[in-house]
């Protein structure tokens, strides 16, 4: 899970609607919606004012980061 799919999962766990971040964040509503269905990469800044918006802090993303390092570089 990256952590898009992390705070996609929290944004669908609350109700939340991308309008309501977009408004508070200044995000695009397409941009939330591609990241969010994997298709753009947030930007760390726009990751941090979702994570805001939805009351999370950056410990809550410590998680992702950890399960990506044990990953690994993915092959290209």
């Amino acid at each position: 899970m990256n952590a898009a799919e992390f705070l996609s999962g929290e944004v669908a766990r609350r109700g939340v609607k991308y309008v309501a971040i977009s408004s508070a964040t200044g995000i695009p509503v397409d941009a939330l919606s591609k990241s969010f269905m994997g298709k753009r990469n947030l930007t760390a800044d726009e990751m941090l004012k979702v994570s805001s918006f939805l009351g999370l802090k950056l410990g809550a993303l410590d998680a992702v980061a950890d399960s990506l390092l044990a990953e690994g570089p993915k092959a290209s």
